[in-house]
């Protein structure tokens, strides 16, 4: 992966090898010519999912939002939320998200590009696979319970929901955890490569719940 300076770390994630294209996107920010170079990342992102809609360059859509520019790249699956990254001065530029539109309601979500493809594609490995994803719903999360998951995991990349709801991200191995609190109750996933090592994070945890 000695040509990718922006995502190679999401593409050890998923296992993949980059496989590049023809086309080239020089009018693109750095960050997003490197990632629709490859030949299959529309359909990466497609694949982890929940069966939203990425478009490749041909199909982006710009806006304009109080003073900024936004260049959409992706649809949840009934078109309720937009991606979009900013138009800016920035090889790797920072994601929004636009929740329910009309009218527009821009978000920060990622501080880049490159990390939101990192966080889609870690929060979408084993998605709904019944037996290498669990989804529950717990109290609401405090420091002591962060401190614990810091304290046993490697923390990943946090992000902002729409509802901005800060989303904490944590791993060992092949297991994966995320949580978000909304003040009166936590959402958590927990997913692994095998159901054996699911498992075992999943009872590791669940008295956090």
């Amino acid at each position: 992966m000695t040509n990718l300076k922006f995502h190679r770390k999401s593409l050890e994630l998923i296992g993949c090898q980059p496989e590049f294209g023809d086309k080239t996107y020089a009018d693109l920010p750095a960050s997003v010519a490197e990632w629709y170079s490859l030949v299959n990342s529309v359909e990466l992102l497609k694949k982890y999912s929940n069966q939203d809609a990425p478009i490749s360059p041909s199909k982006f859509k710009t806006c304009k939002h109080d003073g900024k520019e936004f260049v959409v790249f992706m649809y949840e699956n009934q078109g309720v939320v937009w991606w979009a990254y900013e138009k800016c001065n920035n090889d790797d530029p920072p994601v929004y998200i636009n929740f329910d539109p009309p009218p527009d309601n821009w978000q920060f979500e990622t501080k880049t590009f490159s990390e939101f493809i990192y966080i889609w594609l870690f929060d979408h490995c084993h998605w709904c696979d019944d037996e290498l994803f669990i989804m529950e719903i717990g109290k609401a999360i405090d420091d002591s319970t962060l401190g614990i998951l810091q304290k046993e995991f490697f923390q990943e990349p946090t992000s902002f929901d729409w509802d901005r709801r800060v989303k904490h991200r944590f791993s060992h191995n092949d297991q994966k955890v995320t949580v978000m609190s909304d003040g009166s109750q936590s959402q958590w996933t927990f997913s692994a490569d095998t159901s054996e090592s699911l498992n075992s994070v999943y009872e590791k945890l669940k008295h956090l719940l």
